[in-house]
């Protein structure tokens, strides 16, 4: 969990196709992660079937294996594990399809790096995401209560775009915001603000974990442990105050 420090993560590389397979191999390992490359369907179920895996980067080349069959293996729908598909074009079908069955996303080739690195970024977030779920549903969330909080908010989403928007509330481990961003659940954004105890400002990769009633709420996912802790003591401190001193200009 990126709160406590890096997550190395474990991604099946199935390519037959040397070029792509060691483009993939190469970004992973720059970003800190363990690439396991296999080149025939056989040994990609073998290695569905028996590794420990984060997710799943298939070359739709591979013969043998579908997208469709991939999306579709048992252990990739038991631990829902986050797949890419790489395709001829952008327009490819079976690429499409694999979108429609729950792919991540599709990298058209030739492999641009900086598309690879966008789109292994939004892997990082998916799976920090899931583990990040986790590890607060064993924390005791009674000390870790949301409290009101109002100050502004600039929303990035993946593609460059911007919204400005106001927080409702905060905790250690996110924050919901009023915005006019069309976001689904999911949705990967860096957030900036200042929080009430004043600057510096932070940049927070964030991921979109429900729509609510009042506001969007967003878990974070990249904050340092000197963040967290920071964003900790602002919270116990707005929570000793009255309600009317938990408004912030941001």
């Amino acid at each position: 969990m990126a709160v406590l420090g890096s997550t190395k993560l474990r991604v099946l590389v199935a390519a037959d196709d040397r070029r792509v397979a060691a483009v993939v191999r190469d970004q992973l390992v720059d970003l800190g992660h363990k690439p396991l490359v296999v080149a025939s369907a056989e040994e990609a179920r073998r290695a569905l079937a028996t590794d420990r895996l984060d997710a799943v980067v298939l070359d739709l080349s591979l013969p043998g294996l579908t997208g469709r069959e991939l999306l579709q293996l048992p252990p990739v729908r038991a631990r829902a594990i986050p797949v890419i598909v790489v395709s001829g074009t952008a327009t490819d079908v079976a690429a499409r399809d694999c979108l429609r069955l729950g792919a991540l996303d599709f990298i058209a080739k030739p492999i641009s790096a900086t598309r690879l690195g966008e789109t292994l970024g939004v892997l990082e977030l998916h799976v920090l995401n899931a583990q990040l779920a986790a590890q607060v549903r064993s924390l005791d969330r009674r000390r870790f209560a949301r409290v009101p909080s109002v100050f502004a908010v600039r929303l990035t989403g993946y593609t460059g775009a911007e919204w400005l928007g106001t927080s409702v509330d905060l905790s250690p481990f996110g924050v919901r915001v009023r915005s006019d961003a069309s976001l689904a659940a999911g949705a990967t954004v860096r957030l900036r603000f200042t929080p009430p105890d004043g600057p510096p400002s932070l940049t927070v990769r964030s991921v979109l974990a429900r729509l609510d009633p009042d506001g969007q709420a967003f878990n974070f996912v990249n904050l340092t442990r000197a963040e967290f802790q920071r964003i900790s003591a602002i919270v116990q401190a707005l929570s000793n105050r009255p309600a009317a001193g938990r408004t912030s200009a941001g």
